[in-house]
């Protein structure tokens, strides 16, 4: 963001842009909001001696169909022919999921869980704090996570887990041009993500059950680039202090 806002407004005073990162990752590096993986698994119900795969879905309105690509990933886990077998956790979006999803959620299928997101409706759809909890453990505890194109897929890299995002329509729609998925991948913001080789990307429902295999059997495939990719990010502001340097440096710019 320093370098991007220098190329837009290359007559600003380099020494008036101040790195701080962002609060919205603190909670993620701070030691008071992590469970032991059998703690945490017993909690949302999924076996802790097996791997589980993490699917965060995104708003309806921007990625219509989404229950169709679940359904997808869940008929390509039960054939799939690894040991021991995985489990798919499903994060629903909590301010835009879809009538067919929320039944999806109710349908007890085997190894499929919708762990409840904690968010107050009082508070404008505001996460609690027993949320991040269980939030950040998802996302520390799972082997593999797949994403639309989301920011979901940075906060996967910053525990170095694989990361698939989506490329294609849901399997059986027939999206209209301006609503298929791909666009969202090529869009200028997320360009960056996909071409820095840090995520894997099935631009096709066939690629989709060699990725997810390649995930779980050789997580440490495309490790050092998302390494890097978070590196070049963020530099050192994933420390869990990020909110605290925006507010010194606002009471720094104050006196």
């Amino acid at each position: 963001m320093h370098d991007k806002l220098l190329s837009i407004y290359p007559f600003i005073d380099n020494s008036k842009i101040f790195i701080t990162g962002t609060p919205q990752f603190d909670f993620h590096f701070k030691p008071e909001f992590y469970l032991e993986r059998e703690d945490f698994c017993r909690r949302i119900g999924i076996d802790p001696n097996r791997p589980f795969i993490l699917y965060t879905t995104s708003m309806d309105r921007d990625f219509p169909q989404e229950y169709r690509t679940v359904e997808f990933v869940i008929n390509i886990i039960k054939d799939i022919k690894i040991e021991p077998k995985p489990q798919l956790v499903v994060r629903t979006y909590v301010k835009g999921t879809s009538p067919e999803m929320k039944a999806l959620s109710k349908s007890n299928i085997k190894d499929v869980f919708f762990p409840q997101p904690l968010w107050s409706e009082k508070w404008l759809f505001t996460p609690l704090y027993e949320d991040l909890i269980l939030y950040t453990n998802l996302l520390r505890h799972c082997s593999l996570g797949i994403n639309a194109a989301s920011t979901v897929s940075l906060e996967l890299m910053m525990f170095d887990k694989p990361v698939i995002n989506l490329g294609f329509d849901p399997p059986g729609s027939k999206l209209p041009y301006h609503l298929r998925w791909i666009r969202h991948i090529n869009y200028d913001h997320y360009a960056p993500v996909v071409k820095s080789g840090a995520v894997m990307v099935a631009k096709t429902p066939d690629e989709m059950k060699n990725l997810i295999i390649k995930g779980l059997t050789k997580p440490e495939d495309d490790s050092q680039k998302r390494k890097s990719f978070i590196k070049n990010m963020f530099d050192n502001t994933l420390d869990g202090n990020s909110g605290k340097r925006v507010a010194e440096t606002l009471i720094k710019l104050i006196r």
